[in-house]
């Protein structure tokens, strides 16, 4: 990899993107960050990462856009939240954006960071292949944007990430906010912040393969106990009350499991050669 392959743009630097920012940083990559905010640009830089505002979606031309300084990188991770739950619909329209840019600018890799909602109503064992349920909105939200990175020219790549757990988002955290839990047979699949970080990495250093052009992975780790087992480990860490878990009044032994969705990451352990840093996360919470 060239100097120039090692500048990479983050937009959306939040709480993920900080913790990659750091870790290329540390490995001498040139990094350049954006947020919607100027406080939060401000935070970013006052830590050594260099960071612009970057507001989406943009009301500039894509000529225009495309001068940010985020786009003279040579490859782009896009970390930015869908915020469906806020009632937006416009995410779609913000990668369509990027995207433009990015071609306009010369940028040769883009990493999107999804999420493995987008396999919202499924059940059984996921792979990257399923078929989708888009029964619900959220799901085709999310795929249109997908769909529109895919559109770019160079090399891109989506990674569906499942529940973020690692620093200041210990899973604990959860309890106390709820007194009981429903499904305690359904799996858990999470990852670690700092794995969610590597198998970005990975992709970055592989970004002239062709091979794994227009690849789509999932990142989830091997944890797939329980919820309650899970969440009762997640408690018992911090010293907190075992959380109480029930089962539908109409539900039959078993049932939660059945309809449990487990996230495989086979592919991309396979193709990348990824070695999980916590793959074992009930071993991480007693540590």
């Amino acid at each position: 990899m060239n100097e120039f392959d090692k500048s990479v743009g983050i937009i959306g630097c939040g709480w993920l993107g900080t913790a990659l920012a750091k870790r290329l940083l540390a490995k001498h990559y040139k990094v350049l960050t954006t947020t919607a905010h100027d406080s939060s640009a401000g935070k970013l830089n006052d830590q050594g990462i260099n960071a612009d505002k970057l507001v989406l979606p943009s009301p500039l031309t894509s000529e225009q856009f495309a001068q940010s300084r985020v786009f003279s990188q040579s490859q782009l991770v896009i970390c930015l939240p869908p915020r469906l739950k806020l009632g937006q619909s416009d995410y779609p329209e913000k990668i369509k954006q990027i995207v433009a840019a990015a071609q306009l600018s010369g940028v040769k890799h883009i990493i999107m960071i999804s999420s493995t909602a987008i396999y919202n109503g499924l059940s059984g064992k996921i792979s990257e292949q399923h078929s989708l349920d888009f029964n619900a909105d959220k799901v085709r939200v999310m795929y249109d944007a997908e769909q529109e990175l895919l559109k770019f020219s160079g090399q891109a790549n989506i990674i569906r990430l499942s529940g973020l757990i690692g620093p200041e988002r210990h899973p604990g955290r959860f309890l106390s906010a709820k007194k009981t839990f429903s499904n305690p047979d359904g799996v858990v699949n999470l990852i670690h912040q700092q794995d969610a970080v590597g198998i970005i990495e990975a992709l970055l250093l592989r970004s002239n393969e062709p091979k794994l052009n227009k690849a789509i992975y999932n990142g989830v780790s091997d944890t797939h106990v329980t919820r309650e087992c899970f969440y009762q480990q997640a408690a018992k860490s911090l010293n907190l009350p075992a959380p109480q878990f029930i089962k539908a009044i109409n539900s039959i032994e078993g049932e939660g499991a059945a309809m449990s969705k487990k996230i495989l990451g086979n592919k991309m352990q396979n193709e990348l050669g990824y070695r999980f840093i916590y793959n074992d996360l009930v071993t991480w919470l007693s540590r």
